[in-house]
């Protein structure tokens, strides 16, 4: 979760501002850096309340969680293919290869690239595919050339890396475990309840004590709506996605149906 608080949060915010006075002023594509699952929710709430500006965010990966947003005058953009206005973005995909003969793994992966001195904010999402000896990072163009030509261990594991066009990043495997159930109300309380296995007041309990978020953001209000494809953090007990809500049974219960990331 983004460290984004009191001041950093007003520079945030006047970051956004300027970026989007700017797109919008001078008829010119604006772009952040690489924003994490917070920093995207409170992106997007801020800026589609501005007006003439089209948004997308970007991340190479399908589902990315580490995102660039682009800011697009309207006026210009308006009609333009997403594809196309993510091809804008100045982001590669790097491809590490290992030796064959180890393993490594997405943390091993990210330690190496910092300890190159490369900061977060240039990099998006990482992916270590199932030989877990390759892996795929998003990274903004100037960062993933410098890892590329500097990058030679991963883990005491020799690499090679590559470059290729972010949209050409795979999709992710995403695995999860399957929750099902019924609840009473779309109510944020009851479904922690189900998803956590307790009771509905220890779900109150963990609401109101802070632990746990949705769509990235805190969130202490038990009566709180959630509905389909938004995600859960709960400290302690993971994350969640609502994938089915609101079908109701003879006796009046909302079904649902969740995943558990793994």
């Amino acid at each position: 979760m983004s460290t984004l608080s009191g001041k950093d949060e007003v520079l945030f915010y006047q970051r956004l501002s300027e970026l989007c006075e700017r797109a919008v002023g001078r008829y010119c594509p604006e772009f952040t850096h690489f924003l994490d699952g917070r920093e995207l929710s409170l992106a997007r709430e801020f800026l589609k309340k501005q007006s003439g500006a089209r948004i997308v965010c970007f991340g190479g990966f399908g589902g990315a969680e580490r995102c660039v947003v682009g800011i697009f005058p309207e006026d210009i953009y308006s009609e333009s293919p997403e594809d196309e206005l993510c091809s804008m973005f100045d982001i590669s995909g790097v491809v590490i290869s290992g030796s064959g003969f180890s393993k490594f793994s997405h943390r091993d992966v990210l330690g190496s690239v910092l300890a190159l001195g490369v900061k977060r904010e240039t990099m998006g999402d990482i992916y270590v595919d199932q030989s877990e000896n390759k892996a795929y990072i998003c990274m903004s163009n100037v960062a993933a050339s410098y890892v590329c030509d500097s990058l030679e261990f991963v883990s005491r594991d020799k690499v090679k890396c590559r470059l290729i066009e972010a949209l050409s990043l795979p999709v992710p495997e995403r695995k999860f475990s399957l929750i099902s159930g019924t609840v009473a109300s779309e109510r944020l309380d009851c479904i922690i309840s189900l998803v956590t296995k307790t009771s509905r007041e220890k779900a109150k309990t963990m609401i109101t004590s802070g632990l746990v978020s949705v769509n990235h953001v805190p969130e202490v209000r038990s009566d709180a709506l959630l509905s389909v494809d938004d995600l859960l953090s709960v400290r302690g007990y993971g994350r969640f996605k609502i994938i089915t809500l609101g079908d109701l049974t003879r006796k009046g219960r909302n079904r649902i149906v969740v995943h558990k990331m793994i």
